[in-house]
């Protein structure tokens, strides 16, 4: 199976294109996580912060996918594909999502300038976010050929000639190195097509595989590394008015390909994710009004100042920076707690009516929250949201699981998540 595998994912691992934008997609799912992350606010303590997000079965596609593996490779190829799209099925063109972070940070003394009460934190933020959407794809050598799409096309017109040439007889050889060894491009070619596409020179030629196409698996995946550190500052002037403003480096590194779970799951990604870094110095400005029981905000996030270094980057996410509207209302009686609210969000490649949300935060609190027994109820255009929060002193424990409500988007099918958090405060 492994020999089938390799022109299978190799071809689907160079073709960006399908039927919806994925990463305008993994936009509007990360903030969705991050607006819950600004409903549960940190405050001015030493602290370290674990969270962790995933789809239901998103486990269970990593195990199925390991069975690919033992498919028998003595059968044809269209056998085996389609062992392995009975394999695959169950996950195809559903949006699988895995998402993780880990902060730490402390208090710097607080102060007051321009009658303003100004409380300063150092905060470090470092996080993981893929996307995966499993589908069937149309794959040949030809088609392959066309998504090396980093080389000179003369290179690939060569290499689609090569193909004319081979037969039966060639199967089990590596296609690079078959165009190489009949004059159909040159060691410098075939080095530069190498340094392009690592792993390239794995293919191995399949003559039915050059004949036909075959509706083979393939997964699309946008996946992010991120990490923030710097200031972050929360303020308040006289009795209404107060905010944050955050001013740190943003570190960000993504890809976005068509590619096989296996690798991705294993972590097996191509030299290209490491390249693709920019660095900004960015900042977050929140002003907000309170009065009596209810306050409103709105915030300008991930706003870019200027960039401090970019090694080639080509982010598929872009600088763009995120708005934010919230409104709350707090009630309290004796130790009983609630807290509607609503509000929206946006950024480049999605909108405000994309975004909304509604809920309530509510529970029995003491000791100035130290003591707390919380629960959350919110629904948003996708999923209804469930969670559950425990605080005991120290130790903050969140556990949150948000249900579909809509089918699908675009074609694809939305996923169910489950969710936790941990939070230690010294």
């Amino acid at each position: 199976m492994k020999r089938l595998l390799t022109p299978l994912l190799m071809g689907a691992l160079m073709s960006n294109a399908f039927a919806y934008d994925i990463v305008d997609r993994a936009k509007l799912v990360d903030d969705r996580f991050k607006t819950l992350e600004m409903m549960n606010p940190i405050g001015h303590d030493f602290f370290i912060n674990i969270d962790a997000n995933l789809t239901k079965d998103l486990t269970e596609l990593q195990s199925n996918v390991e069975k690919l593996g033992d498919i028998d490779d003595t059968q044809s190829t269209q056998d085996q594909v389609a062992d392995a799209n009975e394999i695959l099925e169950p996950y195809y063109n559903k949006e699988q999502v895995i998402r993780a972070n880990f902060g730490i940070g402390f208090p710097l003394p607080s102060f007051t300038a321009w009658d303003t009460k100004i409380k300063p934190n150092f905060r470090v933020k470092a996080g993981v976010f893929a996307m995966l959407t499993p589908s069937k794809s149309k794959i040949s050598f030809t088609a392959l050929i066309n998504n090396l799409d980093e080389i000179p096309k003369d290179i690939r017109d060569a290499l689609s000639t090569c193909l004319s040439g081979l037969g039966a007889g060639d199967d089990g050889q590596s296609l690079l190195g078959l165009c190489r060894d009949n004059s159909s491009i040159t060691q410098a070619e075939y080095d530069a097509i190498v340094a392009q596409y690592p792993g390239v020179e794995e293919i191995e030629y399949k003559n039915d595989l050059n004949t036909t196409e075959v509706d083979g698996p393939a997964i699309d995946v946008y996946a992010k590394m991120e990490a923030k550190a710097g200031l972050f500052n929360t303020w308040e002037k006289g009795d209404h008015f107060f905010g944050d403003f955050n001013l740190y480096a943003l570190v960000r590194q993504d890809i976005q390909r068509r590619a096989d779970a296996l690798l991705m799951l294993s972590g097996q990604t191509d030299t290209e994710y490491a390249e693709n870094q920019k660095t900004n110095m960015a900042m977050d400005f929140v002003l907000g009004y309170k009065n009596t029981n209810y306050h409103v905000k709105l915030a300008v996030e991930e706003a870019k100042l200027y960039e401090m270094k970019a090694d080639d980057a080509d982010l598929n996410w872009g600088d763009n920076m995120l708005m934010r509207l919230h409104a709350q209302a707090d009630y309290q009686y004796s130790f009983v707690k609630a807290s509607p609210y609503l509000g929206s969000h946006s950024r480049d490649g999605y909108g405000m009516g994309d975004a909304y949300y509604l809920g309530v935060d509510w529970g029995a609190s003491v000791w100035q929250d130290r003591l707390a027994l919380m629960f959350k109820t919110q629904m948003d255009k996708e999923h209804y949201t469930l969670g559950v929060q425990a605080k005991l002193w120290v130790l903050q424990l969140d556990l949150i699981s948000r249900m579909a409500r809509a089918d699908e988007i675009d074609g694809i099918k939305i996923g169910d998540f489950y969710g936790a958090n941990i939070r230690l405060f010294f």
